[in-house]
């Protein structure tokens, strides 16, 4: 088995092999953060998991393209269909995602279309892997595209044309910086879809979804840390607040025993233990004369 290394082969593998490092850190830095939200969390292991199986799977095809033998040509129509349908996997998320923070009217119906739309990308493929019109391989285990091939981006750009009506129209309230990191990751493939469904070559869709995808996940990070940090604060400030109102309530009440030491007739305590910081209660016992002693119980419901 013989490789043939060109130039456009080597820059693919740079950027593929930059990119699988940048996915894997992406899911270490959402692993480790553990003050995140929990669907935040979820999403991003989801998806960096997706895109690092999409340019794997890229990965996988370019060194396998041209090489004998029916395993290869078997391995080449497997890895060829995850690619593409990682891709319709992935605007999927990031549909379900933005739908969820623009909350439309109609959020129900265009749930629904956007799982047809999935299932759509998923029959395109099922049925071109067979008859060749969306993707081929030659004699010699070679890629080629087919006829067709501009259906298998038809459903993840209607998807990324929903979110990005979705974001103009809903968006507005949205962080304006998080608004512009969705804008730029729905963006930037399109651009790039469209430059690749014309000139097979560098991987331009890759390059693309991965930057965008790397800034969208930072600024969302940042978002979500200055929250925290925020929250932190807020919690911080209650905590030093109660401790102080606890200091001035038990400063408040009697706390030295025993309270008439010069009186052997009696003993006298008292104690007051809230079940939180701050309590209700209140005691306070006196002489009113040298005969008399007064006491005070209180309850502040």
């Amino acid at each position: 088995m013989q490789f043939t290394v060109q130039p456009v082969f080597l820059v693919n593998f740079f950027i593929i092999a930059v990119g699988i490092g940048v996915c894997a850190l992406c899911i270490v830095q959402v692993a480790s953060s553990a003050h995140l939200p929990k669907v935040v969390r979820q999403f991003f292991t989801i998806f960096f998991s997706t895109l690092l199986l999409y340019i794997s799977t890229h990965l996988a095809r370019e060194i396998m393209d041209g090489q004998p033998g029916s395993g290869v040509r078997t391995a080449l129509f497997i890895v060829t269909f995850a690619e593409i349908l990682a891709a319709g996997l992935m605007a999927h998320m990031m549909s379900m995602l933005i739908l969820s923070v623009t909350e439309p009217q109609n959020a129900g119906k265009i749930r629904i279309a956007l799982h047809l739309l999935l299932l759509l990308h998923a029959a395109v493929l099922i049925i071109g892997c067979f008859n060749g019109m969306i993707y081929r391989f030659d004699e010699a285990n070679v890629y080629h595209r087919g006829p067709l091939y501009l259906l298998s981006n038809l459903s993840p750009l209607v998807m990324l044309v929903i979110n990005l009506v979705l974001l103009i129209r809903r968006g507005r309230k949205m962080d304006p910086e998080v608004r512009r990191a969705f804008l730029i990751y729905l963006i930037a493939p399109v651009i790039a879809i469209a430059i690749q469904s014309f000139s097979y070559g560098i991987q331009y869709i890759i390059l693309a979804t991965v930057c965008a995808a790397v800034y969208m996940f930072f600024v969302i990070l940042r978002k979500q840390n200055e929250e925290y940090e925020k929250q932190q604060a807020e919690s911080s400030r209650l905590e030093t607040e109660l401790s102080l109102a606890t200091t001035i309530q038990s400063d408040m009440l009697p706390n030295i025993f025993p309270a008439f030491p010069e009186r052997e007739e009696f003993d006298l305590y008292a104690s007051m233990d809230p079940a939180k910081e701050v309590g209700g209660d209140f005691y306070d016992f006196f002489f009113v004369d040298d005969t008399h002693l007064g006491m005070a119980i209180a309850d502040v419901s």
